[in-house]
């Protein structure tokens, strides 16, 4: 071998050293450099993802079942409004709000109306409620055959819902709506107003009203329970439901509903307070607000 062979071999291998190093004589400052770099990269990315969340959190599928804005009144006995996205719109909710149950009880205006239909037979869980919704005009069927018992129910049709209830009444327009995304032109503004006065929703914390977000089977219950005045009550002994618990948004009022024999749930049951609500569900709620409310509805 040459010597400049043997001094370019000598070369490289010096070269490489730091690769070939033996193991526990690593180059400490090169691993402390790629370190840094991979925290800082996961550091990045839990901060993207973080970003990414909240971003879409207010847009995500789980507000139509977890309205923040009315969770948060759910340790209160009364629906106070959230911030207003105008001052007048403030004045909406004032002491205008009436006591008590804000809905009455409809009387039979369609005692002949068709109460078959092929997803709410006779022996199906709410036809008692369908029966009574659509011989009250409460509900409208889907179609001549269907109820839609299944179907979902969005904010905007129960707040319409309760407004017809109460006879709709007049309301106190402001200058500028107080929802971003409803205009003066819906034809259920004045539902919106109406609750909103009455303290029943005050829309999301967005400013928002979201009238097509669905309702889970909690927030029925909670919108029901201010609509029937938000009456305090013992909060005492353990949940009425398997799945409930004393954490669970909502708990005060699904407890209300339950004791007031307005849940569709039998004690000791599932009550799904996270679960999609259905038009057969409400239409049984109600049926049941009314059938134990101090005045009894006519069948």
């Amino acid at each position: 071998m040459s010597q400049d062979f043997k001094q370019s071999s000598d070369t490289a291998h010096n070269s490489f050293a730091p690769l070939l190093a033996p193991e526990g004589t690593p180059d400490t400052s090169s691993q402390d450099a790629s370190k840094k770099r991979k925290r800082r990269r996961i550091e990045l990315a839990v901060g993207a993802v973080a970003l990414a969340g909240v971003l879409y959190l207010p847009f995500s599928p789980l507000f139509s079942f977890y309205d923040s804005s009315e969770a948060r009144l759910s340790s209160a006995d009364t629906a106070a409004p959230a911030t207003a996205s105008a001052t007048s719109a403030s004045a909406l909710v004032s002491s205008s709000s009436t006591q008590g149950p804000k809905i009455l009880r409809p009387s039979v205006t369609a005692p002949d109306a068709n109460t078959i239909f092929v997803d709410a037979p006779e022996d199906s869980a709410y036809y008692a409620g369908i029966r009574w919704a659509v011989r009250t005009q409460t509900m409208e069927p889907v179609s001549e055959d269907h109820f839609g018992a299944e179907d979902p129910v969005t904010r905007g049709e129960l707040i319409t819902m309760f407004y017809k209830l109460a006879g709709s009444p007049a309301v106190t327009r402001p200058e500028h709506s107080p929802y971003a995304d409803v205009d003066e032109s819906d034809p259920n503004y004045d539902a919106y107003l109406w609750a909103r006065q009455e303290r029943i929703t005050s829309g999301w914390v967005d400013g928002k009203f979201h009238a097509e977000a669905r309702l889970s089977n909690a927030s029925a219950a909670a919108l029901l329970y201010r609509a029937d005045g938000a009456q305090k009550i013992q909060m005492s002994g353990s949940s009425p439901f398997s799945d409930v618990s004393s954490a669970t948004p909502f708990y005060r009022q699904i407890v209300w509903a339950s004791r007031h024999g307005v849940s569709t749930v039998s004690e000791g049951n599932a009550f799904e307070p996270t679960a999609q609500t259905s038009r057969g569900r409400v239409a049984m709620m109600m049926y049941l607000y009314f059938r134990t409310s101090n005045f009894r509805a006519s069948f």
